[in-house]
């Protein structure tokens, strides 16, 4: 479990961001008020910075089970491996997200499609868009694969893209 502190509600943005700078990695969510204090959760994780001709360390960093977090054509993004549910659990952790939004799953390239999604029943037209539009930022919701950990997504769907980006993609 997290640790929790009790701050004065206008002290917390300076507690969060001096959190940052001393301890690596650092996910905090302002999670309540009680009497002028705020209860502020955080994660503190170890952080490494790889540059992107070091593609191999990150790949075996998720292949122990680790999270990265890389740039996509439109944010930066905190990925683990699809098929690892303790390290899908990670990012659920560390990013404080709730449970019932999916995560959703970056692709290299329209061949992986089958690996996440039940391919006979990913409808025509989604392969049209994607095909038209992939890689770049859309992002289809598709039947999910029945293989695929139930931290990826609660429910019958997920959400699947290819970033336009060559680094990320060289890393999925």
């Amino acid at each position: 479990m997290s640790p929790s502190i009790y701050i004065k509600t206008s002290q917390a943005m300076t507690v969060c961001w001096k959190s940052c700078l001393y301890e690596n990695v650092v996910s905090i969510r302002p999670s309540k008020t009680i009497r002028g204090y705020s209860t502020i959760r955080w994660v503190i994780m170890k952080t490494e910075i790889i540059h992107a001709s070091e593609i191999q360390h990150a790949l075996e960093i998720l292949q122990s089970g680790g999270i990265v977090a890389f740039p996509t054509d439109t944010v930066y993004g905190l990925g683990a491996l699809a098929f690892d549910n303790t390290a899908i659990e990670s990012i659920y952790k560390a990013k404080d997200r709730p449970i019932e939004k999916a995560i959703p799953i970056l692709i290299a390239d329209m061949d992986d499609l089958n690996k996440v999604a039940d391919a006979e029943r990913v409808p025509r037209m989604a392969r049209i868009f994607a095909s038209r539009f992939w890689p770049g930022p859309l992002t289809c919701i598709l039947p999910k694969k029945r293989t695929l950990p139930l931290a990826v997504s609660a429910t019958a769907t997920i959400a699947v893209r290819i970033p336009d980006h060559a680094d990320t993609r060289a890393l999925l």
